[in-house]
């Protein structure tokens, strides 16, 4: 097909009403249907085309510029029957939200004025308007702040960027909001608007990335569930803009596979079962070829000479795993090519060992594996994006139990690389199992090494779930991943590495001992960890703050957040364009 189509509705039948607010002429216009049976098999994979369901491509008979089409125009059991459109600060609609005012001469601005949650337009703020017209039986508002262009920050404020508002937020909390209340207003395919008057954004990937994450609710146990799934299309978007709302839909995707992990009960995520599920996500990649997994066993750890790993893993009957995922889609041409190594924390379970925990809230240390949920689905979505990239991936997986076989305060442990460390809190057992991945992680000479872990405490104190705090030998590699957390608002903070903590670690009986005490708790496990990384581009993540959501935003729903993903794809792509 010649020239660029005007606009691509998903899971459409029919045409009805779709040139109706202007953005063609029926005389300008042909139309294009496509099987989903010649569907692109990267595309079906991840479910982006429902089984049954025909593309509608409204084509120029010349060429012209792209504009959006819209229109709830969709036939049979996945019809559109709610769309999300914006508004700003002052009452004024997207131009999606102008469309539809338009088609319902005007209908949606009298609803809106008479409303006291959409009218103000503020950030995560909506409302749900019923009944506009046949074609629009749900219309969800949403509060998008203030417009672009009354944004004007002095160059004083560019350079303090904190505290100024975010658009790409406010986006994604927009597309997840009006998701939200659709699907609670009983939408079962909902249309989400490419909010195109944030122009210097990549919207439309925002807008999938909101509308799914906002989405997902963790309710695979419940025998009978409250909601049937929510089908989610992009609505009025231009048809050169698909590919950025199929990378948002992958990423979304991607985090909330790793809130899956993290949530689902310990007894039903072993590291026997982690595995299983983390291989089965993967096999239905197209390009599975380029991805190679090994699910180690304890043989192999003991093989390996990794004494801290099976210290740790001593007092459970379920057996260990250790996780190991190659993802290269350079070929053989790549064998000098230093790979991106990313290590997470996989506790499954962690009851503190002797050095238990107390009972209360202590069901919530199923979510000590969301380290390693995170890498994994991390490379999950760099594989499904078909990112030029070298990657490994190394996780460490057991439970840390009470026992009469379990490693006692005062044991003393040999970890891969010959270092000794005296076991003062069998608590502190996560560090123990980074360890040894770490020194593994040596033998592959990366180009930089990420670990990423719910470790200390501490880290909830000191910043919460504001952002992911991280703790770098590298200060380029810092500023890249800051850099990224601006771009994702998925923050990280610099914490000190500073040597003076080093003192807090020693030990009088080994080399190291696993805890430094209460000052600086987060700092002393991370130069804990450093003293068994060689690679000079080496950051640890500590995730502990952020592992859980009250529900803090509108993307970010009650349960495990899935955090730091978007950070660490949005990095590693931004290394790869920049090469």
């Amino acid at each position: 097909m010649q020239g660029k189509a005007k606009c691509l509705l998903w899971g459409a039948a029919s045409f009805r009403s779709s040139l109706r607010a202007g953005a063609a002429s029926s005389s300008a216009a042909s139309i294009f249907t496509r099987s989903a049976t010649h569907r692109s098999p990267l595309l079906s994979s991840h479910g982006l085309f429902p089984s049954g369901s025909k593309l509608i491509f409204v084509a120029p008979s010349t060429f012209g510029t792209t504009k959006p089409c819209y229109s709830t125009a969709a036939g049979g059991d996945k019809q559109i029957d709610g769309v999300v459109v914006g508004i700003f600060e002052g009452g004024e609609l997207t131009p999606a939200g102008q469309a539809i005012d338009k088609s319902t001469s005007g209908a949606l601005t009298r609803r809106i004025k008479l409303s006291k949650k959409a009218a103000k337009g503020e950030v995560g703020g909506g409302e749900v308007f019923f009944d506009l017209g046949e074609d629009y039986p749900r219309v969800a508002v949403v509060g998008l702040g203030k417009h672009p262009r009354d944004v004007k920050l002095t160059s004083e404020q560019e350079d303090y960027r904190e505290g100024q508002p975010k658009p790409s937020d406010a986006v994604r909390q927009g597309a997840a909001r009006g998701a939200r209340l659709l699907r609670d207003a009983g939408s079962k395919v909902i249309g989400v608007e490419s909010f195109s008057e944030f122009a210097d954004l990549p919207s439309v990937q925002l807008a999938a990335e909101g509308a799914l994450l906002g989405l997902h609710k963790f309710d695979e146990l419940f025998s009978k569930k409250d909601d049937e799934p929510v089908d989610v299309r992009p609505w009025g978007v231009e048809a050169d803009k698909q590919e950025e709302w199929n990378r948002g839909k992958i990423i979304a995707t991607a985090q909330n596979f790793a809130r899956v992990l993290t949530d689902t009960p310990a007894n039903l995520m072993t590291p026997t079962i982690f595995s299983q599920k983390v291989e089965e996500k993967f096999a239905s990649l197209p390009n599975k070829a380029d991805v190679k997994i090994f699910a180690h066993d304890k043989a192999w750890a003991e093989e390996q000479g990794m004494g801290c790993f099976l210290g740790v893993t001593q007092g459970s009957e379920e057996p260990p795993k250790f996780l190991e995922i190659h993802y290269n889609p350079l070929g053989d041409e790549a064998q000098d090519v230093a790979p991106i190594i990313f290590v997470g924390k996989g506790v499954t379970f962690d009851s503190g060992g002797i050095s238990i925990k107390p009972s209360e809230g202590m069901g919530m240390m199923r979510g000590d594996m969301g380290g390693a949920a995170a890498v994994v689905s991390t490379v999950w979505a760099l594989a499904s994006l078909q990112i030029k990239t070298k990657a490994i991936c190394l996780t460490p997986l057991c439970e840390n139990m009470p026992s009469g076989t379990a490693t006692k305060p005062g044991d003393v442990l040999r970890a891969k690389n010959g270092k000794t460390v005296e076991v003062d809190n069998t608590d502190a057992e996560g560090r123990l199992i980074l360890a040894d991945a770490l020194v593994y992680a040596n033998s592959f000479k990366p180009a930089a090494v990420i670990d990423v872990a719910t470790l200390t405490g501490a880290m909830v104190v000191a910043l919460g779930a504001g952002a992911t705090g991280v703790f770098t030998t590298s200060d380029k590699l810092w500023r890249e991943m800051d850099e990224a957390g601006w771009k994702t608002d998925s923050r990280v903070w610099r914490m000190p590495l500073f040597s003076s903590y080093k003192r807090q670690i020693k030990s009088a009986y080994a080399d190291l001992k696993n805890v430094g005490g209460r000052p600086a708790g987060s700092s002393t496990a991370a130069l804990f960890l450093k003293e068994f990384v060689e690679t000079p581009a080496w950051m640890h993540m500590d995730i502990a703050g952020v592992m859980h959501s009250d529900d803090r935003n509108a993307y970010t729903p009650k349960g495990m957040a899935g955090e730091p993903v978007r950070t660490l794809v949005q990095w590693v792509r931004d290394k790869v364009e920049k090469h």
